[in-house]
């Protein structure tokens, strides 16, 4: 059950009281999820084929 404010259980004060002190510890509770790092690289490896075909395209030209 929680308060309706945050996230932290209303019935568990100590485990509040350990997260207030160690901020850290929520910020690394975070999911980065979707698997940004492949979707970076594919954009990345996309990018730069982009590029490639357009400047192909104009120094045939």
């Amino acid at each position: 059950m929680t308060d309706g404010k945050n996230e932290t259980p209303a019935d568990e004060p100590k485990t509040a009281r350990e997260e207030r002190a160690d901020p850290e510890n929520r910020v690394r509770q975070g999911v980065t999820g979707h698997n940004v790092r492949y979707v970076l690289l594919i954009s990345l490896v996309l990018l730069l084929a982009c590029y490639f075909m357009i400047a192909t395209f104009f120094a045939g030209g």
